[in-house]
């Protein structure tokens, strides 16, 4: 669970220990809210961060949600 409720309206939540390689597809499901309508960026990139596989932007609204991204 990732709790932002005030300052600078980011917030990071990491998975760590996934082994990923290269070919394959992957897909990323969370349950997500708001305190108003915005939007989640979800990034796949290896450990250090400096390799992104992957970026999406959700939308996230006030009513818990389950969100999927591939």
């Amino acid at each position: 669970q990732v709790t932002k409720t005030s300052g600078n309206p980011q917030a990071e939540m990491y998975q760590l220990g996934m082994h990923v390689t290269g070919n394959d597809s992957y897909s990323v499901t969370l349950d997500a809210k708001a305190s108003s309508n915005g939007s989640l960026k979800v990034q796949l990139s290896n450990q250090e961060g400096t390799l992104i596989y992957g970026t999406k932007t959700l939308a996230v609204t006030t009513a818990l949600t389950n969100l999927r991204s591939e």
